[in-house]
């Protein structure tokens, strides 16, 4: 049951929770500031997997005793991925919790200016009016999705939409700035989470 790294968390000598110890690995030269975000990030999940995870689990494996069914352990983990070009160092992570068999993700970044490491704002990078040209190239690329078929919305994604463009959902990649909407908060589960590419207005 238990892979190497994992770790399972028991009821009464069954496995109900298996999660890999939340630890982001940071790139090599990266800013202390970054290293104690990291570490921050990591405490606030392993605290919840070890603490209301797992209480919810095992209330559900007691429960699927009880009425004589199979149960699934649940499992968790952590995990990121870095960028660092255009004078900046960009975390993508992702937390995912799979639950009665049903797979949850939720998304997050963190943004640091180098070579000096403290914290980059988006006001600074995109321009303080950032937020209304990001919501129309994401809801102009939301509405080509469902024109072509490609993806499903809830009826009323414009205005969720709305919500949703905030700097904690702004990553840069390779490939340049992209904002994410978590999972269910525009779309049905099974679309994930949508991911929208952005191009800043020429200054």
């Amino acid at each position: 049951m238990e892979q190497t790294g994992e770790r399972a968390l028991l009821w009464e000598g069954e496995p109900v929770l298996v999660y890999a110890p939340p630890e982001l690995v940071l790139p090599a030269g990266a800013p202390r500031r970054a290293a104690r975000w990291c570490r921050r990030l990591e405490a606030v999940w392993r605290k919840r997997w070890e603490g209301a995870l797992y209480q919810r689990a095992r209330a559900a494996a007691q429960e699927a005793r009880a009425a004589s069914r199979p149960f699934q352990p649940w499992q968790a983990s952590l995990t990121g991925t870095w960028t660092e070009g255009e004078g900046l160092l960009c975390l993508r992570w992702t937390a995912a919790e799979t639950i009665k068999g049903r797979r949850y993700q939720l998304w997050g970044s963190g943004l640091w200016a180098m070579p000096s490491g403290r914290p980059a704002a988006a006001e600074e990078l995109l321009g303080r009016g950032w937020r209304r040209w990001a919501r129309a190239q994401a809801a102009e690329q939301a509405q080509a999705r469902l024109e072509a078929g490609l993806s499903v919305f809830y009826p009323d994604w414009r205005r969720r939409l709305k919500r949703q463009v905030r700097e904690e959902r702004l990553f840069w990649t390779d490939d340049g700035w992209r904002l994410f909407c978590p999972m269910c908060s525009i779309a049905p589960p099974m679309e994930g989470t949508p991911v929208f590419s952005l191009v800043p207005p020429a200054k």
